[in-house]
């Protein structure tokens, strides 16, 4: 477990037969894996600022922090289950009625999840609380998109997809108050027509 309560997954085999709800990580390359805690700690960090319950923002980016430290509401490799009930029904609430509880600092692992029966449709590389329900699915870059069938989920549920570059990332000395950063669509124009672009706070 890292300083930020996050257990990191370990590394799976590589396979040529991964399905939608299969995580990816063991294929992952060094660049995405440190663009990706790299932009986790940038998260974690307007959200600490921001303090609990208050509104936060980076880029584009805004929502009210739900959860006090360590989490912030703020989750690496979060399965997002293929059924959704009670409007999208978080790890952390679902957890807190058992006993002990559980995923109160971590969501669970994937192996845990088909372990439990549980249908996964994706694991974002970050999901982000607002309210009491995931509302950003932020995937970090580096040579390939968001595949459109994970596109499609995430608008039927309402959650909203960004691809962040992962260079771009690397390339930083700070955190910065934009992003490089892109909202793709289902339709795959996004994919085809969109370019990445620094984006601000909307104000």
């Amino acid at each position: 477990m890292n300083g930020l309560g996050q257990i990191m997954p370990e590394p799976r085999p590589n396979s040529s037969r991964l399905r939608m709800d299969e995580p990816t990580y063991g294929r992952e390359s060094y660049m995405h894996r440190a663009a990706k805690e790299i932009m986790f700690r940038w998260l974690h960090e307007v959200a600490e600022v921001s303090g609990y319950d208050n509104y936060t923002e980076l880029g584009p980016l805004s929502w009210r922090v739900n959860r006090p430290a360590p989490s912030y509401g703020i989750w690496m490799e979060y399965p997002i289950r293929s059924w959704l009930k009670d409007d999208h029904e978080v790890w952390d609430e679902w957890g807190e009625h058992r006993d002990p509880p559980l995923f109160q600092e971590a969501p669970p692992t994937y192996e845990w999840c088909r372990s439990m029966g549980m249908g996964i449709a994706c694991i974002p590389d970050i999901a982000i609380q607002h309210k009491g329900r995931i509302i950003y699915a932020v995937e970090i870059v580096h040579k390939n998109p968001i595949k459109q069938q994970k596109l499609v989920f995430y608008e039927r549920n309402d959650i909203i997809p960004v691809e962040v570059k992962a260079s771009w990332i690397m390339r930083q000395v700070r955190r910065p108050s934009r992003l490089m950063a892109r909202f793709p669509v289902s339709s795959g124009r996004a994919h085809s027509e969109s370019k990445f672009t620094l984006i601000g706070p909307r104000g």
